[in-house]
């Protein structure tokens, strides 16, 4: 019975390879195994093996020990030791020690990306295509994963890439034959609604990335707080739900990815099949698709096909979602399709409403309006879908974005590059999109608009101009942290804590570093008032303000 059990998410998570590490003696601690000098055992909750930091010719590795006596199968060490992915990690060494079966792999300093949050362009440049590249890699030598998850994600030591580790439960097809077993080990969470039936496929790893994508977006999975039963339910019966002002195009991958009919998937051209290897490629190439179980046999969702394609800059767009994009990666030239007449007479069959839109922003153009601005909202009505934050050729998927980008130019001291926000938050770009974009909650747009009106005052100090960019970067990023010097507070507690640990180091570091969190009006500094407002301490500012008279 205890075989046909699926464990639950508390008691999953065996493979964190985190940096903690528990000093308690233990059989091999300090001991030497075929070579590999065991130098500290991992605090990691694994129910299946016993995990050290291990040494051999001036490297570290992992040693992963086995509880049971046949854990991992000779023929998955066998395939592992033949692949040569960069995002799989590399089976250095296996055996069997005091009967016990042992793997060696690589030691990722940095942990895994569990925990972590990742950017739908972070996403798609790196995690999402190295990610497909490795399940490709195990697919290709008939291994199937079967627990995919952040935890098993390592990040490489450039602190960039994955790895992909943790082959404990996995299998390999004989003979192109699907794969049939018990449910032990997997992570219900994260696991296709089949597997929950003992039935493992390629297309039961892209489920897991699916899920593993979403989770690495939002911070959660869709069914977090369910039951494995309850999550068995709802993946047989219904799309994974995804959140509203999740970017359009990351829905339609996971969507695709975790498409609950597998019954077509051995049929290519059928558009109702879980997507896998080839396309996420044409995903990340930004090929139109068809979602699966969308019923409508049309390019993918949201975008509208034009009957006539538009030529602009030597190629022709039958999609107006691309055709937005290519405006608005190409600015100028697109700006002179819109004022010389071109996108109204083309339009004026086929999206009368449209069209009619183009002649009245002709009709302003020369009257002293902002000819950028009337473009940014023409660019918006001709894709109504298009949920990105665009400027003069400057594009983001999202504000959380943009946000992080200013947070990162002042973070680093590169104020050089704040023309832009200056121009977009001079003309009040910010609120116009949030003005657009159709369910933007109140309290966002009445921020942004303070900042904005704050930042235009003629009187501006360049201290109050420098917490107005610090605000925006809080308020459209949501990343509060205070980075000061290479460290990064999350609290005022860890603040506190570092500024008892230099005290204790040296009494000068300690008041230098104070003096640095006062600047030289004698308030506070700009980014440390900001990040305190930003995490809800407004009121103990101004409190304390009062008292100094300040």
């Amino acid at each position: 019975m205890a075989e046909e059990t699926v464990l639950n998410n508390q008691l999953n998570n065996q493979t964190i390879l985190n940096l903690y590490i528990d000093r308690e003696k233990t059989d091999l601690q300090n001991q030497t195994v075929n070579g590999y000098r065991m130098i500290e055992k991992m605090s990691v909750d694994s129910g299946e093996a016993d995990l050290y930091i291990c040494e051999k010719d001036n490297q570290q590795y992992v040693f992963k020990l086995y509880r049971r006596e046949k854990a991992i199968k000779q023929e998955i060490i066998d395939q592992l030791k033949k692949i040569e992915s960069p995002y799989v990690a590399k089976m250095i060494d296996a055996g069997v020690y005091n009967g016990h079966p042992y793997e060696v792999i690589p030691y990722y300093k940095n942990g895994s990306v569990q925990g972590r949050r990742y950017s739908f362009e972070e996403l798609k440049e790196t995690i999402i295509p190295q990610l497909n590249q490795a399940l490709y890699a195990l697919h290709s030598h008939g291994i199937i994963h079967k627990d995919l998850k952040p935890s098993n994600i390592m990040l490489q030591d450039n602190g960039r890439d994955i790895a992909l580790i943790d082959f404990g439960i996995s299998s390999v097809k004989e003979g192109g034959n699907t794969i049939v077993l018990t449910k032990t080990g997997f992570t219900p969470e994260y696991t296709a609604h089949e597997a929950f039936n003992g039935l493992f496929l390629n297309e039961s790893d892209y489920y897991s990335m699916g899920i593993t994508i979403f989770d690495l977006y939002t911070g959660t999975t869709p069914y977090k707080n369910l039951s494995p039963e309850e999550i068995e339910l709802y993946t047989s019966v219904q799309k994974v739900p995804v959140p509203n002002d999740m970017d359009q195009e990351l829905k339609e991958l996971i969507l695709g990815l975790t498409y609950y009919d597998i019954t077509n998937r051995k049929e290519k051209t059928n558009p109702n099949r879980r997507w896998t290897y080839d396309e996420v490629c044409k995903w990340l190439e930004g090929e139109a698709q068809v979602i699966p179980g969308s019923g409508d046999g049309q390019s993918v969702s949201g975008k509208q096909a034009l009957k006539e394609g538009y030529l602009f800059k030597g190629t022709e767009y039958t999609d107006r979602h691309k055709l937005a994009v290519a405006f608005a990666k190409d600015w100028k030239d697109a700006k002179k399709e819109l004022f010389n007449g071109m996108l109204a007479a083309r339009f004026k069959e086929a999206d009368q409403a449209f069209a009619i839109a183009c002649m009245d922003a002709e009709e302003l153009y020369g009257s002293g309006v902002n000819t950028d601005l009337l473009f940014f909202r023409i660019l918006y009505q001709l894709d109504e879908t298009f949920e990105g934050f665009v400027w003069k050729g400057h594009m983001y998927n999202s504000l959380e974005s943009l946000g992080k980008e200013l947070q990162d130019i002042l973070w680093n001291d590169q104020k050089n590059k704040l023309d832009f926000f200056n121009e977009i938050i001079k003309n009040r770009i910010i609120s116009e999109y949030l003005n657009i974009v159709e369910g933007t909650p109140e309290e966002l747009k009445s921020a942004v608009a303070a900042i904005e009106e704050s930042f235009l005052q003629y009187d501006h100090t360049e201290r109050q101009r420098l917490m107005d960019y610090y605000l925006l970067g809080y308020l459209l990023s949501g990343r509060r942290v205070f980075s000061k010097d290479g460290n990064t507070f999350d609290t005022v507690d860890a603040l506190i804590e570092y500024l008892r640990e230099l005290l204790a180091l040296s009494y000068s570091s300690f008041e230098a570093y104070c003096e640095s969190l006062i600047d030289e009006s004698d308030e506070l500094d700009a980014q440390l008032e900001a990040w305190l407002i930003a995490i809800g301490k407004k009121e103990q500012i101004d409190e304390w303000k009062k008292k100094l008279g300040i």
